[in-house]
């Protein structure tokens, strides 16, 4: 089980806690960071695919759904989809087009894990 203490992983560096139930499990427990460690520090993983406009619809819905349910606000979840830069720039302005934009994307969410993530199956 890994546990996450600090700010938002998209704002601030957090740190993880690891606990594991008895020695047996402990090799596997390092396998599994060693992979998650290689994964977050090389960059050369090629992309597996173009994203099309259906795909990041949906990615960007089932990261505002998983933001919801960790009790993420509405500028931490554009964070973590458009990158802090734009965000910050975005929420300072008078336009609320952004935010707008991440209460449809949320509400899809919703809306796939209602049932509708069915028509892509």
């Amino acid at each position: 089980m890994a546990v996450l203490d600090g700010m938002p992983v998209a704002i601030a560096p957090v740190r993880v806690t690891l606990h594991v139930e008895g020695f047996e499990r402990l090799d596997r427990a390092q396998h599994t960071f060693a992979m998650l460690n290689d994964l977050l520090n090389d960059k050369t993983h090629p992309v597996p695919h173009a994203w099309t406009t259906t795909s990041l619809t949906v990615r960007d819905a089932l990261i505002a759904l998983d933001g919801h349910h960790a009790g993420a606000s509405y500028r931490d979840i554009a964070t973590v989809i458009f990158g802090a830069k734009r965000v910050s720039e975005a929420w300072r302005s008078e336009s609320g087009a952004l935010k707008d934009r991440i209460r449809r994307v949320l509400k899809r969410g919703l809306v796939l894990s209602a049932g509708a993530y069915r028509e892509f199956l």
